[in-house]
């Protein structure tokens, strides 16, 4: 009988030690996952703050780029408008010679 008692007693003593181990075990890994959860979370806010920097750049370079364009352009036009004058003062130099 008192063989019995300490093998109940040994099997509860192992029992509280293998929820004690259990519990200990989880509390760690909770604290793991906490931990990388709130690495991930810092590194996902740098990426967002690198992302926000980058479209701010590309926003400015297109639009430098878009008032480059514009400026060629309007340069463009300003050159055709001044080739078509000179056609134009030829042909009148033109048609006023042939009516002479």
């Amino acid at each position: 009988l008192l063989y019995q008692f300490f093998y109940c007693l040994l099997i509860l003593l192992s029992l509280i030690v293998g929820v004690g181990a259990i519990f200990t075990l989880h509390r760690w890994t909770v604290g793991d996952v906490k931990e990388l959860v709130e690495k991930n979370q810092q590194a996902t806010t740098q990426r967002l703050g690198d992302v926000k920097e980058l479209v701010e750049k590309n926003q400015q370079a297109t639009t430098q780029r878009l008032d480059r364009l514009e400026y060629e352009i309007k340069e463009m036009q300003t050159q055709t408008t001044d080739r078509l004058d000179k056609i134009n003062a030829r042909l009148d130099l033109l048609f006023a010679k042939k009516t002479e």
